[in-house]
């Protein structure tokens, strides 16, 4: 067998191929390299390209001679690699490398881990919402974001912080899956025994969500000098489809309110007729409610029971829920006592009602819509709803046009002595 093998540069037959007759092998970025030919010599052959590389490597050997094996490669890795960001417009030298390196060794030195990153930004949540000035956060937000991190504390909790880059969790987030859980049988205790199953991909909305949660949560680190950067500064939100703004009919309206129990009507009712979010009425208490203020009487949101408004807000009482209300004058304490109460209440009234499609913050979506259709006063409606003045959230995700004779059909409905709604 003809070989020549000079400079850590090889050239050979190449025996069976069914096309190529030689083939030269050379090192390059610390790999083995291959390449096949027909003819062995002349333009275009294997000898020629055989001392091309030869020369090349023997040259860039010379010029490194200082270095080892290991650390010359390593330098024609990065080479490569910098020619290919420089086609990009990216310039970047082996200097800033080493030391972003040395950066990132100084950081790790602090080391963390998911778990009790997470353990200590869940505590910081906490007093984060305590602190003069600051966002109020409410105890909902917050378990929320608590629990999407769980779900990232299941796969990579042992894992460092610092270990983290982009594409490890932009790789988690464009893989998570919603996760059913189907029933299996008596469990212990007599308990139904569940069995949890991924669904579907998240929804772009969903998905964003999580995305935030981490990003909070590696900023703290920032900060705790757990990690240099945040990986997730980079990933950008993916864009969610827009979608009708949901209203209920006069009809949905009237039945739904009609099929709520009598003591889950005046809630539903503060929702249609007052706009208020369903945090808010799960925190806002019936002495927030007085009917006598201003003559026709006016709600008060407490501060701490929004999620976006920065102040208290007071909002009218209509007349007619005037009429939901009134029954309630003397009640105390909580409209409803938790979020779980609220939603066996409300799907249960859905149900009844026959409402299959339920609109994303119908109640909400609809006190704007007919609010407005009633008394085309943009601003006064972003009052009530408790969103600053330039904000043009109300065009993009509540008012929907609606005709005035349904608006003011709307603004008609009261409960009746039989238990039904007049609409």
């Amino acid at each position: 067998m003809i070989k020549d093998k000079r400079d850590g540069v090889t050239l050979k037959p190449w025996n069976g191929h069914h096309r190529y007759r030689w083939r030269v092998f050379w090192p390059e970025s610390n790999k083995r390299k291959t390449k096949g030919f027909v003819k062995k010599s002349g333009a275009g052959g294997a000898e020629e390209f055989f001392e091309k590389q030869r020369k090349r490597v023997k040259a860039q050997g010379s010029e490194d001679a200082q270095f080892s094996k290991s650390e010359r490669l390593a330098v024609m890795t990065f080479r490569q690699k910098a020619e290919e960001l420089l086609e990009v417009g990216e310039k970047v030298s082996l200097e800033d490398v080493v030391r972003e390196w040395g950066e990132r060794q100084n950081v790790s030195l602090k080391r963390q881990t998911i778990s009790d990153l997470i353990k200590k930004y869940s505590s910081y949540l906490d007093v984060k919402a305590k602190k003069k000035n600051a966002t109020p956060l409410s105890e909902l937000y917050k378990q929320t974001v608590r629990n999407r991190l769980a779900t990232f504390d299941q796969k990579y909790g042992d894992w460092m912080a610092s270990a983290f880059n982009e594409e490890i969790i932009k790789d988690w987030l464009d893989n998570l899956r919603t996760i059913t859980k189907r029933p299996t049988g008596a469990g212990s205790r007599g308990k139904l025994a569940s069995r949890s199953k991924k669904g579907p991909l998240l929804s772009p909305r969903s998905r964003n969500h999580y995305r935030d949660a981490l990003h909070g949560l590696f900023e703290y680190a920032k900060d705790e000098k757990s990690v240099a950067d945040n990986p997730v500064a980079k990933i950008k939100k993916v864009a969610v489809p827009e979608s009708n703004i949901g209203v209920l009919s006069l009809r949905q309206a009237a039945d739904l309110l009609a099929a709520c129990d009598p003591e889950f009507a005046p809630v539903v009712a503060l929702g249609l007729f007052a706009g208020l979010r369903v945090t808010e009425l799960e925190r806002t208490e019936w002495e927030d409610i007085d009917l006598e203020e201003r003559g026709t009487g006016e709600i008060v949101v407490p501060y701490l029971a929004t999620t976006k408004a920065q102040d208290t807000r007071e909002i009218p009482i209509s007349p007619n829920l005037r009429f939901w209300l009134e029954p309630f004058a003397d009640r105390t304490g909580l409209l409803v006592k938790s979020h779980a109460v609220y939603r066996r209440k409300i799907e249960r009234a859905r149900r009844v009602a026959g409402i299959c499609v339920w609109p994303k913050n119908a109640l909400r979506h609809s006190f704007a819509s007919y609010h407005y259709a009633m008394y085309k006063d943009k601003l006064l409606v972003k009052q009530l709803m408790g969103h600053q003045t330039k904000s043009d959230t109300l065009e993009q995700h509540y008012r929907r046009r609606l005709p005035l004779k349904d608006a003011e059909s709307f603004w008609s409905i009261t409960p009746l002595a039989k238990g039904k709604s007049k609409a």
